[in-house]
C-alpha cells in the first residue's frame, strides 16, 4: 500500500510538470482567430508546398486570409499543417498508465497490469494533425532566412563537419541542417511537447517554399 502511495504521488508531480512546463508561444494570428466570435478562412488550395517524411509523415505550407465577420478586419498569415506521430495522451497518460501498471502489480492483478502497459503505448503511438499559423511580419523574416542563408548553400559540401540554420518563430522552429553531403529539413513545435517533423530525401527541394511564402503578401486570398 505505501509503494502505491508513493507511485501515485510521483505521477501527480509528473502531471503537475507537464501541465507548469508548457508555455508555448501564440501567434497573433491564433489569438486573430481565438478572439473573434466568427471567422472566415481563405484557402488557395492551388498554393502548397508538401513535404514528405520516410515514415509518412507530412507537412504542408499554405497562406491563408482570416476574416473577422462581424469587424471586417483582416488578418494574412501563413499556416501548416502537420501529419505527425504525436505522443497521445502526452506525459499524464504514460503517468496513470504507469500508476495503472504499478498498482496491478501491487495487487497480482494481469489485467490491471495490461491496461496500464496499453495505455502507456496509446500515449506514445497515436497520429494527429497539428495545425500551427506564422505571423505575416515572421513570414517575411522566414523568406529572408531562405533566400539569403539557405538557398545559397544547397549546393555546399562538407567533410567532417555540419551547419545548422534555424530560424524561431512564435509557433514553430525551422531548421535546415548542412552534415557533410546530407541536407535535413525539421519543423520543430515550439512549445514543451516538442513534436518534430524532419526530411531528408526532399530537404533541397525547400526552394519551392520561397514562393508560398510570398503569397501571404498577395492580393490573391481575396475571395
Amino acid at each position: 500500500m505505501k509503494s502505491l502511495i508513493i507511485a501515485f504521488t510521483c505521477c501527480l508531480g509528473i502531471f503537475a510538470y507537464s501541465q507548469n512546463a508548457r508555455k508555448s508561444e501564440i501567434s497573433e494570428t491564433r489569438t486573430f482567430i481565438r478572439d473573434a466570435e466568427t471567422v472566415r478562412i481563405n484557402k488557395d488550395w492551388s498554393l502548397i508546398a508538401e513535404f514528405r517524411s520516410g515514415t509518412g509523415e507530412t507537412v504542408q505550407f499554405f497562406p491563408i486570409q482570416i476574416v473577422d465577420l462581424k469587424t471586417g478586419n483582416k488578418k494574412n498569415a501563413l499556416q501548416l499543417d502537420l501529419q505527425v506521430k504525436t505522443k497521445g495522451l502526452g506525459v499524464a497518460g504514460a503517468a496513470l498508465g504507469a500508476l495503472a501498471g504499478g498498482a496491478g502489480a501491487l495487487a497480482g492483478n494481469a489485467s490491471a497490469i495490461a491496461a496500464g502497459s496499453g495505455l502507456v503505448a496509446s500515449s506514445m503511438t497515436k497520429d494527429g494533425l497539428i495545425s500551427l499559423y506564422v505571423d505575416r511580419d515572421q513570414v517575411n523574416e522566414m523568406i529572408l532566412f531562405l533566400e539569403q542563408n539557405i538557398l545559397p548553400n544547397l549546393d555546399t559540401r562538407y567533410k567532417d563537419k555540419s551547419s545548422e540554420f534555424i530560424f524561431t518563430a512564435n509557433e514553430i522552429i525551422f531548421k535546415f541542417l548542412i552534415h557533410e553531403k546530407r541536407k535535413r529539413l525539421s519543423i520543430i513545435l515550439n512549445d514543451e511537447d516538442s513534436y518534430e517533423f524532419w526530411t531528408e530525401s526532399r530537404a533541397e527541394d525547400i526552394g519551392e517554399l520561397v514562393p508560398i511564402l510570398k503569397k501571404v503578401n498577395s492580393k490573391e486570398l481575396e475571395f
